[in-house]
C-alpha cells in the first residue's frame, strides 16, 4: 500500500523534469494501463519543443487525476505467486489482440497482468 499512498501523494509537476519523471515512471506501467496513452497525452504536450512548460490544472490537473486513478486502482501489477490460484483471460479483434493472467489475494489491489 505504501506504493500506491506514494502515486496518490505526487505532488504535480512543475517543470519540464518533473514531467519526464512522472511520464518515465507511469510508462513503466503503461502496458498495464488502458487508454493509457490517451490519459497522459495532455501531459505529454508539456514535452514539445515548441510549446512553453505552463501547467493547467483544468486540463494537466485532470490528466494527472485520471493517471493516478489508473496507477491505484483494482487491479495493480504483482508479482507472480506460483502457490496462487491463476487466470488467464483472452480477447482478440482485427485491431488488437489482449491477455491478462490474474491470480488472487487477501488485496484486492493486488493482481498481475500482462499483455
Amino acid at each position: 500500500m505504501r506504493k500506491v499512498d506514494a502515486v496518490l501523494n505526487m505532488p504535480a509537476p512543475t517543470d519540464r523534469q518533473g514531467v519526464m519523471r512522472l511520464l518515465g515512471m507511469a510508462t513503466y506501467l503503461a502496458r498495464f494501463t488502458p487508454a493509457f496513452s490517451d490519459v497522459v497525452a495532455p501531459i505529454r504536450e508539456l514535452l514539445r519543443r515548441d510549446v512553453e512548460f505552463r501547467w493547467d490544472e483544468a486540463k494537466h490537473g485532470d490528466a494527472i487525476s485520471k493517471l493516478k486513478h489508473l496507477l491505484t486502482s483494482a487491479p495493480v501489477p504483482a508479482y507472480y505467486d506460483v502457490r496462487k490460484e491463476v487466470t488467464v483471460q483472452c480477447d482478440s479483434s482485427q485491431a488488437a489482440d489482449w491477455d491478462a493472467v490474474s491470480f488472487k489475494t487477501a488485496d484486492p489491489l493486488n493482481s498481475l497482468q500482462g499483455h
